[in-house]
């Protein structure tokens, strides 16, 4: 019974105007396994941007190159999406696509002069954190804020979500 007071109803905002469609700066909640093995809630600035630019900034890396297996009866080439290098190059091509995004949506300042050592200094954050902030931006461009909270409540250690360390970063889409 106590978990059914815990949660808040979420009430539909009636929209007056487009311009409160319009991007702006959220917090996003995180959690993760601080240095002292206890979990911890974060509460992270992050601007959400037009989906259009989202998807932009996923389009600037390229695709890993699918590998030729063969040929078929008429010459053309069987592409291999299951060799192993492939995945692991394509694995790399989707992270590469998330830091971008978290440069962008980022509403902290970040250490760097320029685009690429901003994303050198993110790509040296601690791996837990950077994937629950992929899962988190992804799902503010993909379902809102309030479909956020609520998949956040998924990941609570209340008995219904799983533990941390076993939800998987969602970041197979490019």
């Amino acid at each position: 019974m106590a978990k059914d007071k815990d949660k808040q109803e979420l009430k539909p905002h009636v929209v007056a105007s487009l311009d409160e469609l319009r991007p702006y700066t959220a917090q996003l909640l995180i959690q993760v396994i601080g240095a002292d093995g206890i979990l911890q809630e974060m509460s992270v600035p992050v601007r959400t941007i037009p989906y259009p630019e989202y998807l932009a900034l996923g389009a600037s890396v390229p695709d890993a190159p699918l590998p030729v297996s063969g040929f078929d009866r008429l010459q053309r080439p069987i592409y291999n999406d299951k060799d192993a290098g492939y995945i692991a190059a394509q694995s790399n091509v989707n992270a590469e696509r998330n830091f971008r995004r978290l440069r962008k949506m980022l509403a902290l300042p970040i250490p760097g002069e320029t685009e690429d050592e901003q994303l050198e200094y993110l790509r040296g954050l601690d791996t837990n954190m950077i994937r629950q902030l992929f899962i988190g931006i992804r799902a503010l461009a993909e379902m809102g804020e309030a479909a956020i909270q609520q998949q956040a409540d998924t990941f609570r250690p209340n008995g219904n979500g799983r533990a941390m360390d076993t939800v998987e970063a969602s970041d197979s889409e490019g």
